[in-house]
């Protein structure tokens, strides 16, 4: 009962405060802060009257340290559960930079819930940056799934993510840049779905923030993010209906806690996004708030993107396919169709797999394009078409099944479009570091290494194609799709 029902009625968070650094670019940063004011219960901060209170971010490059520039204003209410996003501008590509948050009153006090300095890196611009020393290398991390306080012990604090605890000592020891979390931060319908009140998933994410696990990993690295189902509810199918009364709210607290501090995306309140990091593009899709019902028939008019989205998608290939050399999708589910089980089958790709083979007809045409998918709670590698790869990596922290749920023969796995490279779906936790390596831009490569139960459980490494156009920043790509064809070549990689 303690495990099932504790944070429910205990664990509120209210008081929580943390600050964190979100998207970053060449020239800027976003800066993510919930600064509540001190000594209030959880119906006082809904129930009153707009309050606001705040602090003042500063910042300075680090080499060489420069003098304290006083940035913009943080303002917080209890509108927002006392969140808010802020974006320095101006700043100098490829350098470090600290920050603090001081004083409303002074920018000389420190403010006494913030008193570490916290740090980051702005994105090298490729048309700048020496391929040998600010645009060749760099690492991040990717993962989806948490549940504080998993697996139960009585012990440990009643939030903790022992998970997060992992990922963040790596990130500590291999200098990564930044997380992807893909989905599932919080579990709105666990134990049971308290009803559609914001507050109720609100209530969810200071959980998962106050984890102890959680507050050492955003100290440490920035994390951007893409919501799956159970920040909504268990496989969630939005239907491209905004109006409806379970996605208003929740998509209200997901902006409020995790979307707002992401990159921005058309413009119009989507959720999904693109950026570029180095000689690396990413899309991040939305594969819920425009996706068909499961149980609708796999033909033309089922969809997991919606129209629109599939449509900016294909132009961001074109304007990617030639003018950076790795592109990554990120995918909340899994794009390979070899999962089966009681939602397997239906509720990742495998269910999707019309308008999949549609988009597959123009990936399987760019070079270097890696799917990211997470999900299932297990871990899978896989080919498509022989020219596509995926990675599935998760849970960070929570339950793995032991009865195998994937299988070469379900799926399109059938006809050899899927090819199952690896398969683990034993492990709480796990996550997968990726590091793009373009010193040598005539043979780049990608290492990849999976992390289970804190240890490295398999690796590989991928050697890519050359792009045959040099890097530009992401506004100024165009497709060029008459490179497709001539850019192809057969995958290499090694794995250990």
């Amino acid at each position: 009962m303690d495990a099932s029902f504790r944070t429910h009625f205990f664990n509120g968070e209210e008081d929580l405060a943390f600050v964190r650094v979100g998207a970053v670019g060449e020239n800027w940063a976003k800066i993510h802060a919930r600064i509540p004011p001190r000594g209030q219960t959880g119906s006082e901060l809904f129930d009153s009257d707009v309050v606001s209170v705040g602090a003042i971010v500063i910042y300075r490059p680090m080499k060489p340290v420069g003098d304290w520039i006083v940035g913009p204003k943080l303002f917080t209410s209890n509108e927002t559960d006392w969140n808010s996003i802020v974006k320095i501008d101006d700043l100098w590509p490829g350098t470090f930079y600290e920050y603090r948050l001081t004083s409303l009153t002074s920018p000389n006090t420190h403010h006494d819930r913030f008193p570490a300095v916290g740090r980051f890196r702005t994105v090298p611009d490729p048309r700048l940056a020496s391929n040998a020393v600010d645009g060749g290398v760099f690492s991040f991390a990717y993962t989806s799934c948490i549940k504080p306080g998993f697996p139960y012990n009585p012990l440990k604090s009643p939030l903790h993510n022992e998970g997060a605890e992992q990922l963040a000592e790596i990130a500590h020891e291999r200098h990564l840049d930044f997380v992807l979390f893909l989905g599932d931060f919080i579990y709105a319908d666990s134990p049971f779905y308290a009803g559609n009140r914001v507050q109720d998933y609100w209530r969810k994410y200071r959980q998962s923030y106050a984890s102890p696990g959680w507050r050492k990993l955003m100290q440490s690295i920035r994390t951007i993010h893409i919501y799956d189902d159970h920040e909504i509810y268990n496989d969630w199918a939005g239907q491209d209906n905004d109006a409806d009364p379970t996605f208003q709210p929740a998509n209200q607290a997901y902006k409020h806690y995790l979307g707002d501090a992401n990159y921005d995306g058309p413009g119009k309140g989507e959720n999904y996004y693109w950026f570029r990091h180095g000689d690396a593009a990413f899309f991040v899709w939305d594969c819920r708030r425009y996706r068909s019902p499961n149980h609708q028939f796999d033909d033309a008019e089922k969809t997991m993107l919606g129209p629109t989205q599939k449509q900016v998608y294909l132009d961001w290939l074109g304007a990617v396919n030639a003018t950076v050399t790795f592109k990554f999708v990120i995918s909340s589910t899994p794009f390979m169709t070899l999962w089966s089980g009681p939602d397997g089958a239906v509720d990742t790709w495998a269910g999707f797999t019309t308008e999949r083979s549609e988009l597959m007809d123009v990936m399987q045409n760019i070079p270097n394009l890696i799917v990211l998918s997470g999900d299932r709670h297990e871990f899978a590698a896989a080919t498509i078409r022989e020219t596509v790869m995926e990675f599935s990596t998760s849970p960070l922290n929570q339950f793995w099944l032991p009865i195998k749920t994937l299988s070469q023969e379900n799926g399109l796995g059938q006809t050899g479009e899927d090819k199952l490279l690896k398969y683990i779906p034993e492990g709480n936790q796990k996550f997968s570091t990726i590091t793009i390596d373009t010193r040598d831009s005539k043979h780049p490569k990608m290492k990849f290494n999976l992390f289970i139960d804190g240890t490295v459980a398999w690796n590989l490494t991928y050697e890519a194609k050359p792009v045959t156009e040099p890097p530009k920043q992401l506004g100024e790509l165009f497709p060029s799709w008459e490179h497709f064809m001539n850019l192809m070549q057969p995958m290499k990689w090694l794995s250990f």
